[in-house]
């Protein structure tokens, strides 16, 4: 593995560390201007650091992770969430579909032999 890629990995790990954290200690967003919101007070808290006459960098980083974990909360949160829960509800739709269909074709079968009588 390069460079690259293990710094890549232990980024995502850090982020994946702090979406968890942040799940822990505060509730899910709610919307869309909410996360921006987080995202944005995030961020300006690395342009604070950024501006100073002698960032951290260690500190911006953190900032940054932060303010990636932030995004990946709010895809997870306010986008993904609702698209699966949309994608359940038409699955749903579609198994209660098929189900009166397949109780609608059975009764019909019933009725059909019903009517039906053998000769003797």
């Amino acid at each position: 593995m390069n460079e690259i890629s293990r710094n890549l990995v232990l980024i995502s790990y850090q982020c994946a560390a702090e979406v968890n954290r942040a799940e822990e200690k505060h509730p899910p967003m709610n919307s869309l201007h909410e996360g921006y919101a987080v995202i944005l007070e995030e961020l300006d808290e690395v342009w604070d650091e950024i501006k100073k006459k002698t960032p951290d960098l260690h500190r911006i980083r953190n900032e940054l992770i932060q303010t990636a974990a932030m995004c990946i909360r709010l895809i997870d949160n306010v986008v993904t969430r609702p698209m699966e829960r949309h994608i359940d509800d038409q699955v749903q739709i579609l198994a209660s579909a098929a189900s009166a269909a397949v109780r609608a074709h059975k009764a019909a079968e019933y009725e059909r032999q019903l009517l039906i009588k053998p000769e003797n």
